[in-house]
């Protein structure tokens, strides 16, 4: 996984470039999580109505799509990733 909390690390203030096509820094991630909900069905709405939910961690990796917000650009994060290297 290639995740990094920007919360718990000091990010320094020169961000590399990630967007192969406008070489922004800031991207998008589509990644996925595993929600966990407990329901019970209320008669006096019809329908089922969540109690408790617990939410898994955020996973993603190099093949995960991206988009860059600056131009709208779309792709994989290994793309990102050789653009950041150069």
């Amino acid at each position: 996984m290639l995740m990094t909390n920007a919360s718990t690390i000091h990010l320094q203030r020169h961000h590399k470039r990630l967007c192969p096509c406008c070489g922004g820094t800031t991207l998008k991630v589509l990644a996925s999580t595993l929600v966990s909900c407990e329901v019970v069905f209320d008669a006096r709405v019809n329908e089922l109505v969540v109690v408790s939910e617990s939410v898994g961690d955020i996973e993603w990796d190099s093949s995960s799509q991206v988009e860059c917000p600056s131009c709208d650009w779309h792709g994989q994060v290994s793309e990102c990733l050789e653009v950041a290297d150069q």
